[in-house]
């Protein structure tokens, strides 16, 4: 029966969980609620006899089967706890661990192992705490246990392999079920730490392991272990090291499928496993190293990875030290197959790469074979050698830690040669495998050799760039020495040049069949060697004599060598070849050897042959396809003759002579139409070429004065001389050669008719491309004469008519191509077709394409060659078919194709139009422009295409300036059509993305459009030319235009007549911006001269609009604003006459701000978002310099401007100006007021701003009449306040409108007041905006009981309207904040009105924060029922948002807190009930945040009224982020965080009150720390509890702290706290006496020496507060018994058991710790000694410092100070948060200042650098608390004035950090220099005998606020920012929080807000102190005040102006705008 239910209950491994009605479940279930726990069951294994081992497998079989099942299903988990329960008695889980021993059968221990398997699982792993204390980890047949394996067969596994595990795998299962990923962290720490063998265990057998098995254990430890951040790296890399991982490596001989499926290979799981671990720096046994410099052991706290260098020493149990950082990787790496395993090998590439300080540390390990044979684990071993040394440059490891500067010390010797040619690559290998027999073995050892060499040049590379960074000397600089140091290395380590040599002249034997792929690769490999060579040691290279321009034969002409027999079978196979790109490769670095060495010339000539060196290199620039050989030509072309006198003179043109070179391709036996052959043009060309260069270069100086002469000759001016000096504007002299040539190679008859078309056509596009240099088109019309002249002569061609007529045909186009530059006016079309050319198109479009790239690259060519010949005008349909074919058949050929094509027919655009894409790809720019007409320039598409073509690499040259020469030349010609068309192409050209505007080509092609074309300047359309080139704030456009402006100003000069003055006005339309401002202010005034009835026409009005704009930037300019002024008064004539005045009253508000402060009626400013604050500043800067200055304008102007039918926002900001300066403009204003009877909302929203202005002004002079608004007015205005469609700014005007009216007349207030009640009365919903609210707040505090009644209707409307959007959908951000605004104004509502209001936001808004202030603000100002807040409550508690509302990472969880306690606290006799408070303990988390605090006084506001503990309830209480619940007070307590209760120990709140109804605020934001009052009485209710506690049960205790906790309680201020914790210690110290666990009698111990500091009875009824040093000891010491391997466990225990009694008037162990000797252990014992000091300090009192000062140990601690290095952060940082602690002290504040003289100490130190900005930081904390603690006035007298003077030098130092900071990190350096500000102004209120010092703080301050507003964007957010809580602004500072500025901590949303509060804050603080200043220090520094003035009025006007200051600012800075606003009208009565 047993087994028939085991199997029925069975949940087999291929099935899926069951469901909830699963007929299995069901069945368990009823069963166990007849029998409930499987009593039956137990009945049976308890009565069974050990004989019948079968019987006991079948129960346990049961039990695990049934705990499998019911764990499927959380409603079932509870039917199963009983079982469990049962399982966890003492003498079941006895029984079941002696299953588990040696006697015990398989079957037994089988069944075993699944029950607890089972039981581990249950219920997502609850019990797992408890099973892991009750399983007997400690037997010896447990490792036993994992080398039972049972042998299954293949037919009996399922798919997953798992269906019959064996003992071994069950066990480990069971192991493993503690570190997954959903286990507790401590308990994966207590398996790991007290269980750590047998987890290991596993890994020694998990090379026969299953593949699943394997993949379970690996996943289980990454995923619960490596991925657990909350584990120590230190136990990880403990469990994972080489024992381990040698374990791990067996598995990677099972390199093949298993269980039949193809991807289960246990070696690829391990291999993933371990890329995993050992491949990510950072990551798993992974350390982060310093690249190739060694370990710096000195400085183990200050490197980068100062967090992880020691962990590897101590996790291997090693004394620090070493030279590596990854000592497990490089033994491990020792023992990798990488020459037989690949996984292997990609393993050790993947560590070296992460680890480049192992690299050259491997070479001697590794053991890798590398003497040259030809072998394949030879080959394996070289290549992995070059793979390695390929790997990239750790460039990081070079820089300073935690900096971004270079280290000045270069990386050792040994490890930079270990990267680059190691010496296990000797010499003697090297040239041993180049000169092998083997091609295999050179083209191997080549190929590393090649890497090595390419590793060093780059090493080269970074090493010289390091040293230029760093300035250094090139002599005695330690990066140069170094450099030449390892040159001097690898030239020893490299083999001879002659060896390079040798390989690359060596050539094929003759024996057996060519391989030219073979050959191939090896000269390709040599050659690249020859290369390096040359290009890295060239003192080797220039000690052998080598001819380098052999290698063009062979290189670039690989048959020429061969016979002609091999030539065939070269051709056939090198087709592949070619494709693959070896030869390219060769060519290319044939190439690059040529441009490096030095010994190459390019005038001799190889063998016999009559061509120098240069033939082949332009053969091969012509005929390559490939880019990149192409470029590698030109550049070496270039490089090659820009050395001689041939283009000394312009490199440049170089590039049109190389793109004038043929491209035509040719058939051998090709034949003209008449049979004459024809010729490879390339030959051709460059056999002419080469000749001509030799000519020119023996012989120049004649070609020169040739030159000379024929350009002197047709100078314009008639001259003998060269119009021009500059040589780059003439051609070379070797176009005179070239010219001379041809006449004498024609007349001489030495070439032939194909050769002479050939170089005719070259000529002629050199001649054409010349354009894009010479000025003076007319040199190259005598050029074409010449060629003209000898292509005419009778000796050209005699025997043949048809080249005749094509050669002569290239003098035509030539002609015409130079004529339509000019002239691009093309002759007409041709109107009919040839028929013959008809047939001959019909034949070509009906050929197939040819299958050859060859045979369609000659048929393409050869439709172009016809087209040379035929001498038949083509109509441009024939052209396009041509076209069309040549696209068909060979793309590539459409350039030569384009070249054919006359310019005068018109072709090129007609042809293309249906394939724009062709001419970026294939047309050169230069002749597609000159192809163009004005007509097909102005079409958008040839435009667009011409661009395209501008930046294609197609075009003549690579410079800009010659691109647009044809454009310049066409500039000149006089057709207005023509040049607008270039005039539009070179804007959009400007405008392209693709110009590089930074380069200097940008600059020169501005000089060339600008400078050098003359007849630019008379064009007037240039203004898109003109915006698309120019800046008109750039200074260096401002120069290039100068010429233009003072043109166009010469020509107006002496013009009296405005239409003879704006005449030339809108000729100069494009220079307006960049003109002066004289000469535009008195274009202005002509204007302003003109009649009423005058009417600008269109230019003139775009000429006046255009000056009007650039005067208005040009605001900041007070002289032109000065002169403007005088204008003013005619600019109302010139408004009349414009059509647009928009940019005129910009013009005119300008002229009125210029002398009024920004900011100064507090209207919000107007900026551009993100708009740099500086912008603004530097404008009110000017503005408030400006404010004497009376620029007010006419009254009449004010007038004209009200009754202005075209009203906008800036005749509105001109008419606010106004009434600020002139009371004539006031009486205006009031004036036309008064004249309006009926005022609409139009008319109001138009006027809002200058009503404001008006009343602000009437309201700031009292002494004034005050203006009575009508009541139409006030109505209007309330009416705009109400409108839901009125924007936010003028919502907040009128509300301001409606607080100065109440204001200014206390009469009319009743009138008023019926006006708010009408408009409220009309149910308008729109009432409801916080501005209005904020009104009615206001007005009701100001007036009481007169305003109560429209506050208590206004509030009674509001309520409705929150009933109806708490039912509604979701809330927007307005509404919050209306709801946020209201939740300050509720006082006495009706409750009927509440009432629903509360329903309703309970059941829909318990997640809106700003409902839930609201309703608390409604439960403290309404008088509700008892039973309603009954219902209420009991709503929210059976709420399910009621979890979510109080999550503690909530935003709602203080609002929603403070709502409960605001209700139980109504009425708690009737609140506090058992249903009411249980849920409640679910929210508390027993910390000391305010909600928990509030939780807190409600349970025991509880008590007090119930008269009943709470302790029944706290029973189930627990931390579990889960939310589940405690069995008892024991496991509540063990659910506590045990570092944050020690947390809690180390900063004990003393102030906490033993009162639990008492808020202390003064710990609301320490959500950090447990509340030590509640953790108190938690362990009271311990000791009530009875029962007996296991051993382990009480280790788990200790470990939770919370005895600690108590011994620490004994030093709080509260006396009946301490007698609380001393009763509970004494409760403690009885149990444990009764206990049993093995620390007990050092827990005794303990106890008894806290016993013997407090008094007996006998003597005092008082128990006394300790001293905080004995208390934490005690603390540390209890805590240490339970984590022995602790380093502080053998520390503390030797003092302890040292001495019979503890001296509390000495600081324990303060010598032996702080100067330990202990090797590897002195810094941590010194660094916990000082945090022991800090922690004792924290909130220590007279008595404790009194023990520190008998000790001296502030002067110890600062002797170390100075010793300390800058990268010793760990120990800096531990001494700054100590002396944090002792300033925050009155008691030790004042000792260290009048007796240690600390401020002097401190100022000595900020003279020294910090190690980073965190430590200014500090210190000016330091500072501040100082300040604050010590008494000032006593100070000040002992030391005679200088201690504040002293404190004021500190704060410069620091001060002067910050001035040289970076600007990386703004939102940091504000808040710096706020808390700065923050110590200024309290230091500002200190008696200073001078206050010289304070005001150069101040200054310097404003100085660095000034360099920061660069940095910060401004802001135009109106909504309201919640307060941001700043940790500075909370002191005084103690060492928590020391190095912390913002409590909002890595928010990139929230920068921005923080930029803004931080400059906020920091202006008015250094307002307030440069108020202080008196005398004459003011007066000196006025202008500082002056600066900070500015700031605070902007302040003032900021949208963002209430959220970024404090109550208190917010009132200061609006005084100092009314101040600032009296004193600017008082000027006005002055003047």
């Amino acid at each position: 029966a047993l087994a028939t239910l085991r199997n029925q209950l069975t949940i087999t491994s291929d099935e899926d969980a069951p469901g909830p009605q699963d007929e299995r479940l069901l069945l368990a279930k009823e069963w166990l609620e007849r029998a409930p726990g499987a009593q039956d069951v137990f009945a049976i294994l308890d009565t069974v006899n050990r004989p019948a081992p079968n019987i006991q497998s079948l129960c346990l079989g049961v039990i695990a089967c049934l705990l499998d099942l019911l764990s499927t299903h959380f409603i079932y988990h509870s039917v199963a706890e009983a079982i469990v329960r049962t399982l966890l008695l003492p003498h079941h889980m006895r029984q079941l661990n002696a299953n588990l021993g040696e006697t015990s059968t398989d079957l037994i221990t089988l069944s075993t192992l699944r029950v607890f398997v089972s039981m581990s699982a249950y219920a997502g792993g609850v019990e797992r705490r408890s099973i892991m204390d009750n399983f007997a980890w400690g037997q010896k047949s447990l490792q036993k246990l994992f080398f039972r394996r049972k042998k299954t067969n293949k037919s009996t596994r399922d798919a997953t392999g798992r269906s019959l595990p064996d003992i071994r795998t069950l066990f480990i299962n069971f192991i493993l079920s503690f570190l997954s990923a959903s286990t507790p962290t401590p308990l994966k720490l207590s398996l790991l730490e007290q269980h750590r063998d047998v987890f290991l265990m596993i890994f020694k057998g998990i090379g026969q392991d299953s593949y699943l098995v394997v993949r379970h254990i690996l996943e289980v430890c990454w995923e619960g272990i490596w991925c657990d951040n909350k584990m120590k790296r230190t136990l990880k890399v403990g469990i994972f090291n080489e024992r381990t991982l040698n374990y791990l490596l067996k598995v990677y001989d099972r390199a093949l499928p298993e269980d039949d499926i193809d991807d289960h290979i246990p070696a690829d799981v391990v291999h993933h496993f371990m890329l995993a671990i050992m491949t990510h720096p950072g990551v798993g046994i992974c350390f982060r190293d310093r690249g190739w410099y060694p370990r710096d052991n000195s400085s183990e706290e200050g490197a980068s990875n100062a967090s992880e260098m020691v962990l590897e020493d101590e996790a291997l149990g090693k004394k620090q030290g070493g030279r590596i950082y990854n000592k497990i990787l490089a033994n491990i790496i020792k023992g990798f197959k990488v020459n037989e395993d690949p996984r292997q090998q990609e393993l050790t590439f993947k560590i070296l790469e992460a680890c480049p300080e192992l690299i050259a540390g491997y070479w001697g390990a590794a053991n890798l074979t590398l003497e040259p044979r030809l072998a394949s684990r030879w080959i394996t071993n070289i290549s992995v050698l070059g793979t390695i040394i390929s790997f990239s440059i750790p460039t990081s490891s070079f820089l300073l830690p935690h900096s971004q500067q270079h280290d000045p010390s270069p990386p050792p010797l040994h490890s930079i040669l270990g990267n680059i040619l190691p010496s296990v690559l000797s010499k003697t290998h090297l040239t041993k495998g180049l000169q092998s027999s083997s091609a295999l073995v050179r083209h191997c050892t080549a190929l590393a050799l090649s890497k090595c060499l390419v590793k060093f040049n780059q090493v080269l590379r970074v090493f010289h760039d390091t040293a230029d960074k760093l300035q250094e000397d090139r002599e005695a600089g330690l990066w140069s020495k170094r450099t030449r140091e390892v040159e001097t290395e690898i030239e020893k380590r490299v083999p001879d040049f002659m060896v390079i040599i040798a390989m690359v002249q060596q050539k094929q034997p003759q024996s057996g069949e060519p391989n030219p792929v073979k050959a191939a690769l090896i000269s390709e490999s040599a050659l690249r060697l020859l290369w390096l060579y040359h290009k890295l040691f060239p003192r080797l290279v220039a000690e052998v004599k080598f001819e380098i321009g052999k290698l063009l034969l062979n290189v670039f002409d690989p048959s020429a060598d061969a016979t002609d027999e091999e030539n065939k079978e070269i051709d056939g196979m090198l087709r592949e070849e070619n494709h693959n790109g070896i030869d390219v490769l060769r060519q290319l670095h044939v190439l690059h050897l040529l441009k490096e060495s030095d010994q190459f010339s390019w005038l001799n000539k190889s063998g016999s042959s009559p061509y120098s060196y240069l033939y082949p290199i332009f053969s091969l620039h012509a005929k390559t396809r490939q880019a990149s050989v192409r470029q590698a030509t030109a550049d070496l072309i270039k490089n090659i003759l820009s050395s001689s006198i041939v283009f000394s003179h312009d490199i440049a043109e170089i590039d049109l002579w190389l793109s004038a070179l043929p491209t035509t391709r040719r058939r051998r036996d090709a034949k003209a139409l008449d049979g004459s052959p024809l010729t490879d043009e390339v030959a051709g060309v460059l056999a002419f070429l080469d000749d001509c260069l030799q000519r020119c270069s023996k012989t120049p100086y004649r070609y020169l004065e040739d030159a000379s002469k024929f350009f002197a000759e047709h100078n314009p001016s008639g001259s003998t001389q060269l119009p021009t000096n500059d040589p780059s504007a003439f051609p070379s002299p070797l176009l005179m050669t070239v010219v001379e040539q041809l006449r004498a190679k024609i007349g001489a008859n030495l070439l032939t008719p194909s050769d002479t078309l050939a170089i005719s056509t070259f000529i002629r596009k050199l001649t054409v491309s010349l354009v894009s240099k010479l000025q003076d088109l007319n040199n190259l019309k005598r050029v074409y004469s010449k060629l003209n002249e000898i292509l005419s002569s009778s000796m050209v061609v005699p025997n043949s008519l048809i080249m005749k007529n094509a050669i002569q045909r290239e003098a035509v186009l030539l002609s015409n191509s130079l004529d339509f530059l000019r002239d691009p006016t093309p002759e007409g079309l041709l109107t009919t077709t040839h028929p013959a050319v008809q047939i001959f198109l019909k034949d070509v479009e009906g050929l197939s394409i040819p299958s050859s790239e060859t045979a369609a690259s000659n048929a393409a060519y050869e439709l172009i060659d016809w087209m040379r010949l035929v001498d038949i005008p083509l109509h441009y349909t024939e052209a396009k078919r041509l076209f069309g074919a040549i696209l068909r058949l060979w793309p590539a050929a459409l350039t030569e194709f384009f070249y054919q094509l006359d310019p005068r027919r018109g072709h090129l655009w007609l042809t293309v139009e249906d394939h724009l894409e062709v001419v970026e790809q294939y047309l050169p720019f230069e002749w597609a422009h000159l192809h163009s007409t004005s007509t097909q320039i102005s079409q958008k598409s040839v435009q667009s295409a011409l661009v395209d073509s501008f930046f294609s690499p197609k075009s003549w040259s690579s410079s800009p300036t010659y691109r647009v020469s044809i454009g310049i030349h066409r500039l000149t010609a006089s057709q207005s059509a023509l040049r607008e068309t270039e005039l539009s192409l070179f804007a959009t050209i400007m405008q392209d993305n693709r110009l590089d505007r930074e380069a200097s080509s940008f600059t020169r092609l501005k000089h060339k459009v600008f400078l050098e074309c003359e007849p630019i300047r008379e064009i007037c359309s240039l203004t898109k030319l003109v915006n698309a080139t120019f800046d008109s704030g750039n200074k260096a456009d401002q120069e290039v235009v100068r010429v233009y402006c003072d043109y166009w100003a010469a020509q107006s000069e002496g013009l009296t007549s405005f239409e003879s003055k704006f005449g030339k006005c809108v000729k100069s339309l494009p220079w307006i911006p960049f003109m002066p401002s004289t000469g535009l202010v008195k274009q202005l005034h002509s204007a302003s001269s003109v009649s009423d009835h005058h009417r600008f026409n269109n230019a003139q009005g775009r000429a006046l609009k255009l000056t009007i704009e650039t005067l208005t930037l040009r605001s900041n300019d007070i002289q032109v604003m000065a002169k403007l002024q005088e204008t003013v008064k005619g600019l109302m004539t010139v408004r009349h006459n414009l059509t647009d005045s928009t940019a005129l009253d910009q013009l005119v508000l300008s002229v009125v701000e210029t002398g009024q402060p920004l900011g100064l009626g507090g209207m919000t400013l107007s900026a551009k978002d993100s708009e740099n604050i500086s912008v603004i500043t530097e404008s009110a800067q000017v503005q408030w310099s400006n404010r004497s200055i009376n620029m007010s304008l006419d009254p009449a102007f004010i007038s004209t401007l009200l009754r202005s039918d075209s009203w906008n926002e800036t005749i509105s900001k001109i008419i606010s100006s106004s009434l600020y300066r002139s009371s004539e403009a006031r009486n205006v204003f009031q004036t036309w007021m008064l004249a309006i009877l009926a005022p609409d909302l139009s008319l109001l929203e138009k006027v809002i701003v200058p009503l404001h202005a008006f009343l602000d002004v009437m309201t700031l002079q009292t002494q004034s009449q005050v203006v009575q608004l009508t009541d139409v007015w006030v109505l209007i205005i309330i009416d705009c306040l109400s409108r839901a469609n009125s924007r936010s700014t003028i919502r907040i005007l009128c509300a301001s409108i409606i607080k100065m009216i109440f204001l200014a007349s206390s009469s009319d207030h009743h009138r008023y007041i019926s006006c708010i009640k009408t408009e409220i009365d009309t149910g308008n919903e729109s009432f409801l905006n916080p501005e209005s609210i904020y009104l009615f707040s206001d007005l009701h505090q100001l007036y009481g009981s007169t305003f109560s009644g429209i506050l208590a209707l206004f509030v009674d409307e509001a309520l409705k309207w929150m009933v109806r959007q708490c039912t509604g959908d979701e809330l927007s951000a307005e509404e919050l904040s209306v709801i946020e605004a209201l939740s300050q104004s509720f006082y006495d509502t009706k409750a009927h009105l509440v009432e629903p209001l509360m329903k309703a936001a309970i059941q829909n808004c318990l997640h809106v924060s700003e409902i839930l202030k609201c309703l608390a603000s409604l439960i403290l100002s309404t008088k509700l029922k008892p039973v309603v807040i009954n219902r209420y409550i009991q709503n929210i508690v059976q709420q399910s948002q009621m979890s979510i509302a109080a999550d503690a990472s909530s935003h709602t969880r203080e609002p929603f807190i403070s709502l409960l306690h605001a209700m139980f606290h109504t009425h708690p006799i009737n609140t506090c009930q058992p249903s009411h408070i249980t849920p409640l303990t679910q929210l508390y988390g027993g910390t000391l945040s305010l909600p928990d605090q509030l939780l807190l006084t409600i349970f025991y506001l509880y008590e007090r009224e119930r008269k009943e503990s709470t302790a029944s309830i706290f029973c189930a209480w627990s931390t579990s982020p889960s939310g589940s619940v405690s069995a008892d007070i024991v496991k509540a307590i063990i659910s506590l965080d045990a570092s944050k209760v020690f947390r809690t120990c180390t900063a004990f709140p003393t102030r906490r009150s033993s009162d639990g109804s008492v808020v202390n605020k003064e710990f609301a934001r320490d959500g950090n720390l447990y509340d030590p009052l509640f953790l108190t009485l938690l362990v009271g209710q311990f000791l009530v509890q009875k029962g007996t506690i296991s051993s382990t049960t009480w280790v788990q205790l200790f470990r939770s702290n919370i005895f600690s906790l108590l011994i620490c309680a004994l030093t709080s201020r509260d006396e009946e706290f301490r007698k609380l914790a001393v009763t509970i210690l004494g409760g403690v110290f009885q149990r444990v006496q009764d206990a049993e666990f093995l620390e007990r009698n050092q827990v005794i111990y303990i106890l008894n020496i806290l016993r013997d500091l407090l008094p007996s009875e006998s003597f005092t009824t008082s128990i006394p507060r300790l001293s905080t040093y004995p208390t934490i000891l005690l603390a540390h010491a209890l805590r240490s018994i339970f984590y022995p391997s602790s380093f502080l466990y053998p520390v503390v225990s030797r003092f302890l058991l040292q001495r019979p009694e503890l001296d509390t008037t000495d600081v324990p162990m303060l010598y032996s710790l702080l100067y330990s000797s202990e090797d590897g252990e002195w810094a941590k014992e010194r660094t916990w000694m000082i945090r022991f000091l800090t922690e004792a300090m924290h909130d220590g009192g007279a008595a404790d410092w009194a023990i520190l000062k008998r000790r001296h140990t502030w002067d110890l601690i600062a002797s170390m100070w100075q010793a300390a290095r800058l990268d010793e952060r760990q120990l800096r940082r531990g001494i700054l948060e100590f002396l944090a602690n002792l300033s925050s002290n009155p008691h030790s504040a004042s000792s260290l200042v009048l007796r240690s003289s600390i401020i002097l100490w401190i100022e000595m130190q900020l003279q020294i650098k910090m190690a980073n900005s965190e430590e200014y930081v500090a210190w000016t904390k330091i500072l501040e608390n100082l300040i604050v603690a010590v008494d000032g006035d006593r100070a000040n007298k002992i030391t005679r004035g200088d201690y504040n003077l002293s404190i004021a030098r500190c704060l410069r130092l620091v001060l002067y950090s910050v001035n040289n900071s970076d600007l990386t990190n703004t939102v940091s350096n504000l808040e710096l220099l706020q808390l700065i500000s923050r110590v200024v102004l309290r230091l500002a209120n200190k008696p200073f005998g001078s206050q010289d010092i304070i005001a150069d703080i101040i200054h310097d301050s404003v100085g660095t606020l000034q360099r920061f507003e660069s940095s910060i964007s401004w802001s135009n957010a109106t909504e309201h920012w919640q307060p941001i809580a700043y940790l500075v602004s909370q002191r005084p500072h103690h060492a928590r929080s020391l190095f912390e500025l913002s409590a909002l901590k890595d928010d990139a949303k929230n920068d921005k807000r923080l930029a803004l509060q931080g400059w906020a804050e920091t202006s008015v603080m250094l307002w307030q102190a440069a108020m202080t200043l008196e005398g004459s220090r003011r007066q000196s520094d006025v202008n500082t005040w002056n600066v900070l003035t500015c700031r605070v009025l902007i302040l003032r006007a900021s949208p963002w102006f209430s959220s970024t200051v404090t109550n208190n600012q917010m009132q200061l800075v609006e005084w100092a705008r009314k101040e600032a606003a009296i004193c600017f009208l008082s000027r006005e009565a002055i003047l």
